[in-house]
């Protein structure tokens, strides 16, 4: 039913608008919305998803650790997801994420970012650059992915997100 509220959404030109006020939510809130966000994709085995430990705690770089759906012909593949919330209004830089040794470290085959803020055209080179030595898959949630993803499913901005 979502899926169909999106479609119509785009079918009749209505701009996403966004419910989701940031300011709203914490670290730790956000790392959940993170988790609940990747269960629903539809693209990973949520019998799989790992979210370690709260936040700051020593997740080894992982915060959100899940597996891809098996498809015919393809495995599954080991993702690595690092969550940021940034309580300004800056973009995600290349210097706040940590890829290579993450990746390395436990084997993924693939790397994500997801963030409260938009992302630097320095983390996005970065990563492709990565990706492209070691063959891995990489997925980028900035805001604007995150809100287009969240203002059609009214539970998650009910439950993530205060309003007045």
């Amino acid at each position: 039913m979502e899926n169909s509220a999106d479609r119509l959404r785009q079918l009749v030109g209505l701009p996403p608008s966004s419910l989701c006020n940031w300011d709203s939510i914490n670290e730790e809130d956000f790392e959940e919305l993170c988790y609940d966000v990747l269960r629903r994709t539809g693209i990973f085995d949520e019998r799989t998803i790992r979210k370690h430990g709260k936040t700051r705690s020593r997740d080894g770089g992982r915060d959100i650790e899940i597996w891809s759906r098996s498809r015919i012909g393809k495995p599954g593949v080991k993702w690595i997801f690092q969550c940021k919330y940034l309580s300004t209004s800056r973009s995600l830089g290349a210097g706040r994420i940590d890829m290579s040794d993450v990746v390395e470290q436990y084997g993924a085959g693939g790397f994500g970012v997801m963030t409260n803020s938009v992302i630097d055209s320095t983390l996005y080179d970065r990563m492709d650059a990565i990706a492209a030595r070691r063959g891995l898959e990489l997925m980028s949630w900035s805001k604007l992915e995150l809100e287009r993803f969240i203002t059609p499913r009214r539970d998650l901005l009910r439950r993530y997100f205060k309003h007045d």
